[in-house]
């Protein structure tokens, strides 16, 4: 769909997330996913960065941008679920972001924050909002003392 809308109109913009620390980072990683999807030619020169991911989703949802590349979470959410059309990047173009849930040194005492914490990981209702909004489910990791 992005190349066929970037050939209709080759100077709409495409929007990216970024900031001072990743961007260019953010930028590489995005012209290699256009790139294995054969676009990077196409879109390289109408690349915007957000600031942020909700500026960056602010950018499409306003129109300013016309395509982004947005956190499926994001593009699932209810502000813009039913807004224009969306596709996912296919799993082996781009490393996914790891998540994760911590239980503080103040919250370990709580016997509440450890049940919330632990229906994160293991209940069926937390699976299915996770996988509502585009996330995988968790997987418990090893416990790990903070540093």
């Amino acid at each position: 769909r992005l190349a066929q809308a970037k050939a209709q109109a080759p100077d709409f913009p495409v929007v990216i997330k970024g900031d001072g620390q990743t961007q260019y980072q953010a930028i590489m990683d995005v012209l290699d996913v256009l790139g294995r999807l054969g676009l990077s030619q196409a879109v390289k020169s109408r690349l915007v960065v957000g600031e942020n991911i909700a500026q960056a989703a602010q950018y499409v949802e306003t129109g300013s941008a016309e395509a982004g590349f947005l956190a499926l979470s994001i593009v699932l959410s209810p502000r813009l679920e039913h807004r224009g059309h969306w596709i996912e990047v296919p799993q082996g173009l781009f490393d996914p972001i790891e998540q994760g849930g911590v239980l503080t040194v103040r919250g370990a005492g709580n016997p509440a924050a450890r049940r919330y914490l632990r229906f994160l990981a293991t209940s069926p209702e937390a699976r299915d909002v996770f996988r509502r909004f585009g996330f995988g489910d968790p997987s418990p990791g090893p416990a790990r003392p903070a540093k």
